[in-house]
């Protein structure tokens, strides 16, 4: 994946942040890896300040249900607005709204919006489908979202490797 990202000068964040300027905007982004692997909330925002917009990508949803007391201080801390994932495909296979097959990761969640635990959570049932070659039931989605950031005021110690 990695490789393929670079390829598209794109950056795979795995249990990283990277704070993105958009003209008097910064964005706080939080990546973590998937539950295959061992996501590490802590170890992405060391050495960064919490920062007014803040979002949290996590691949799979089922994550948001295992948060450690110490996750748990850390987004009280940084308080992400949003955690977006996917995984799940929409279950693939979907009978009048009922999926009753999902990767594992995938928890209680399906898709769409959840805003029910300590972070809002949206899931995209996305476009690929996972073990099984099919999609029955289940609409492939893009997701779009306009979110209207607060303006940021950085100094040299919100953005690492910088010289205060």
């Amino acid at each position: 994946m990695t490789k393929i990202y670079a390829t598209y000068n794109c950056r795979l964040l795995v249990n990283q942040s990277i704070l993105h300027k958009y003209g008097e905007y910064s964005i706080l982004i939080t990546g973590l890896d998937d539950l295959i692997g061992k996501p590490d909330l802590i170890k992405s925002l060391q050495g960064l300040r919490p920062q007014q917009n803040h979002l949290l990508l996590a691949h799979s949803p089922a994550y948001r249900d295992s948060f450690s007391s110490d996750e748990l201080a850390k987004i009280t801390q940084y308080k992400p607005q949003y955690m977006l994932s996917g995984h799940t495909h929409g279950g693939q296979l979907s009978f009048f709204g009922f999926a009753p097959l999902r990767p594992p990761g995938s928890g209680r969640y399906v898709s769409g919006w959840y805003r029910d635990g300590a972070i809002a959570l949206y899931v995209s049932r996305g476009l690929g489908v996972s073990v099984l070659p099919v999609r029955m039931g289940v609409v492939p989605e893009i997701s779009y979202f306009e979110w209207f950031l607060n303006r940021s005021v950085l100094t040299s110690a919100d953005i690492p490797n910088s010289s205060n």
